[in-house]
């Protein structure tokens, strides 16, 4: 038999919480321990079956007034268990849940702040709170991958900043590459001056037992999701007005706008400029990573990724700093004299050519005096 920690162990980080987290839901509610629930054996009686189905269609119940995507996942997250543990029922049982369920789209309404909302929010934030926001709002992160990534997974001298998703911190497990502005670059680099800081004085705060945070924490922002949402909803609390507003119609109350909205933002306007497929790469949906992919042979040509980037960064820059391009003139005076110097060698073995042509014209001519016994 599988245990919970063994059957999620395969997934990454935030699926392995958030499965541990349905699975221990799922036992709860039927009042079953999970040690004791399989019979350790590659078939069950007609009995245990049915008892199995009972079990899921008492979970069902107790879940299907969450949103429809969420239900489907807890489902779809039970069923792979029990597969992994030899139960495996068939698919008319599981066809009924979808059918009982309408619509695919989440209960809960969301607001996508303007960039005006975002100036207003990132103002009541510290060094850390205003990098991780517009490390989220100009790369088009998940607030999972911006939790994970590390200081040399950044690049501050390409340009733009370059940002290196490995696959271990992703949802779908491919690697990606992705950017941020130059206002963001700024804060980022605020922000690591005071992290070390930071981490001392949180290492400090922290004297729970079964959790110790070191200050040798080489992440960019060393924290788990729920830290960083928390943060993110203080900032929340600090704006006040519209930013407080919590839609009440899923099973708990919950801020309208919270972190996911950024990826909304960025698809939103990013696409205006870079179409749909570069800014679902960006986005790490499997769709414009395979057609990325498929254009360019893989993502290693970094310098066509900065530049589409940049085709739209205007989009995504929040206090509409002025770009720095002073790297575009620089580029552009080094293909200059790149150039002059091709033409100049261009021209000398034109030269060369021609008195190679000559010398060889006149070897002829000398030849041909010879057969014909003509003298000079």
């Amino acid at each position: 038999m599988k245990s919970i920690d063994e059957f999620t162990s395969q997934f990454g980080k935030s699926t392995k919480l958030s499965y541990q987290s349905m699975l221990k839901n799922y036992f709860k509610i039927i009042n079953k321990q999970p040690k004791t629930y399989f019979n350790g054996k590659r078939t069950q009686t007609e009995q245990e079956q049915i008892q199995y189905e009972k079990d899921i269609t008492k979970f069902y119940n107790a879940i299907k007034n969450h949103p429809p995507n969420s239900v489907f996942q807890y489902l779809g997250c039970v069923r792979v268990y029990l597969q992994d543990n030899y139960v495996d029922l068939p698919n008319v049982f599981w066809k009924q849940f979808r059918k009982r369920k309408k619509g695919s789209r989440t209960l809960v309404q969301d607001i996508v702040p303007s960039k005006n909302q975002f100036k207003q929010l990132l103002s009541h934030g510290s060094a850390l709170e205003r990098a991780l926001i517009l490390t989220l709002l100009s790369s088009g992160m998940r607030i999972g991958e911006v939790c994970q990534i590390k200081e040399n997974d950044i690049d501050f001298d390409f340009k733009p900043t370059k940002i290196e998703i490995r696959g271990e911190y992703t949802k779908t497990g491919n690697r990606r590459t992705t950017f941020v502005t130059d206002e963001c670059t700024t804060a980022l680099k605020e922000w690591l001056k005071e992290k070390q800081t930071w981490l001392e004085r949180s290492t400090k705060k922290l004297n729970f037992k079964k959790y110790t945070k070191s200050t040798d924490d080489d992440r960019v922002f060393p924290m788990d999701t729920h830290t960083a949402r928390a943060k993110w909803n203080r900032l929340l609390e600090n704006a006040k007005d519209e930013f407080i507003q919590k839609d009440t119609s899923g099973s708990k109350p919950r801020y309208k706008i919270h972190p996911h909205v950024t990826r909304k933002y960025f698809r939103t306007w990013m696409a205006k400029d870079l179409g749909r497929d570069m800014t679902e790469y960006f986005l790490g949906h499997e769709e414009g990573l395979d057609n990325i992919y498929r254009r360019y042979g893989d993502d290693s040509n970094k310098r066509i990724l900065g530049d589409e980037f940049l085709k739209g960064v205007h989009n995504v820059t929040v206090f509409e700093v002025e770009q720095d391009l002073s790297y575009v003139n620089k580029e552009i005076e080094e293909l200059r004299k790149e150039t002059d110097e091709k033409d100049k060698q261009m021209k000398e073995m034109k030269d060369m050519m021609n008195e190679m042509k000559a010398e060889i014209l006149e070897l002829r001519l000398e030849k041909l005096e010879k057969a014909n016994g003509i003298k000079k």
